[in-house]
């Protein structure tokens, strides 16, 4: 398979849609992802889904700004020799089979979100 599974994308947009959380995709060199993301206080949160074939891994990452993360994320990211100054927290929550239902991975994206909500 050369794309990630339009199954899941559509359950990580509509839930993207919902929370009004950002949808970032192909954000690794050499594997096919998806990124929810948003921002609370000084902390950018992401939940990275990456597709490995058989399975999507699920990892939760919590990266720890001093001030102002999109900005700070931005600069990283556009100007050369930035040094990204977050300090990044990774966990890994899940790995999710193919081809279940959409309900299926409703449920399961919805609860990493709430996780991700509360930490």
């Amino acid at each position: 398979m050369s794309e990630f599974p339009k199954n899941i994308d559509e359950v990580i947009n509509s839930i993207a849609k919902e929370f009004k959380i950002r949808v970032k995709g192909m954000t690794h060199y050499d594997t096919l992802n998806r990124v929810l993301e948003w921002t609370e206080k000084n902390t950018k949160k992401r939940i990275d889904l990456t597709y490995m074939e058989t399975y999507v891994t699920v990892t939760f990452y919590k990266d720890k700004f001093p001030f102002w993360p999109r900005l700070l994320t931005w600069c990283h990211d556009n100007i050369p020799s930035f040094h990204y100054l977050g300090k990044i927290e990774g966990e890994s929550l899940d790995r999710l089979p193919l081809n279940k239902s959409y309900d299926f991975y409703d449920k399961k994206l919805r609860s990493y979100v709430e996780y991700a909500r509360n930490r």
